[in-house]
């Protein structure tokens, strides 16, 4: 099955650019942003200016460590890390309610 307009599919080891998605999913309802996973994931997120080069840059919340299933934020949450990066050994990885710019690896 295909991905939604407001759906993105991630990659471990990939650092992305992310912003909250405006609008709502076509189904009449505001889009809540959500990562989910099949597998054990860890999500680093960071706030910085500066390109993260690699995951040492970045800080991995504790409730962020080896989520499976959906990681959603707050409802009307305020701050979504400018960067992140996932790892793990899922297989698909789907970024819901955000728009995403891949920035290439990092580890």
């Amino acid at each position: 099955m295909a991905l939604k307009d407001y759906q993105t599919a991630l990659e471990a080891g990939k650092l992305y650019e992310v912003n909250l998605r405006g609008g709502v999913s076509g189904r009449g309802d505001t889009l809540n942003p959500s990562i989910w996973a099949d597998a054990a994931v860890s999500i680093y997120g960071s706030e910085s200016a500066t390109e993260p080069a690699a995951l040492s840059d970045m800080t991995r919340q504790d409730e962020n460590t080896d989520v499976a299933g959906s990681l959603v934020f707050a409802s009307g949450v305020s701050v979504i890390p400018r960067y992140i990066a996932i790892t793990g050994a899922a297989t698909e990885i789907i970024a819901t309610g955000l728009d995403v710019n891949e920035i290439g690896d990092i580890s």
